[in-house]
């Protein structure tokens, strides 16, 4: 889908994103990151000293990836309800993670998803949760574990996947971490 190096430039852009919003960003870098066909969405996570500090993404087909990943990280930063908002001086512990999710696809039997390659939507009437593939795999869950988790994200009973009302997607996603380190990219 992305390329390491276009990946790269992807998480400087969103780290220019996120400092411009509370003020210190130096210039902004000058990256060129296609968009590819077949993009679903894009999220962004914050850990702070390797603890989750935020996280929100967008299922937008046919995104402006640059665009939308600068409005993720933000969004990250000052508007996941599990989280108070990141303050300025937070900013040199904060590393973020971006994934940039193919456009989803039904399942017609859970057995299609796999863990580690796959992330899950649930959806059932107005609720919705997603997952995204690092976290099964991160958390030692299985296939049944990753579909409970799920509906829980969406508000929903752990075993609503089994509903025939619900609907269960799945779709693969490339991740992109931020160094320890922070360097622009070679040209």
């Amino acid at each position: 889908m992305l390329t390491e190096q276009e990946g790269r430039e992807l998480l400087l852009l969103a780290r220019h994103a996120l400092e411009t919003h509370f003020g210190v960003a130096a210039l902004a870098p000058s990256t060129e990151v296609r968009t590819p066909n077949g993009v679903g969405g894009v999220f962004a996570t914050l850990k702070r000293d390797g603890e989750l500090r935020g996280c929100i993404g967008y299922l937008l087909p046919n995104i402006d990836l640059h665009k939308t990943t600068a409005r993720a990280v933000v969004a990250a930063a000052t508007s996941d309800p599990r989280f108070a908002g990141v303050e300025a001086e937070e900013l040199s512990r904060i590393r973020i993670s971006i994934s940039v999710l193919a456009e989803a696809v039904p399942v017609d039997a859970t057995n299609e998803i796999e863990i580690g390659r796959d992330g899950i939507i649930i959806e059932r009437d107005c609720a919705r949760g997603l997952l995204l593939p690092q976290v099964a795999g991160e958390r030692g869950w299985d296939r049944e574990r990753f579909l409970a988790e799920t509906c829980i994200k969406a508000g929903l009973k752990p075993g609503s996947w089994k509903d025939p009302e619900t609907v269960v997607w799945r779709f693969a996603a490339v991740h992109f971490d931020e160094p320890r380190t922070l360097e622009a990219p070679s040209t």
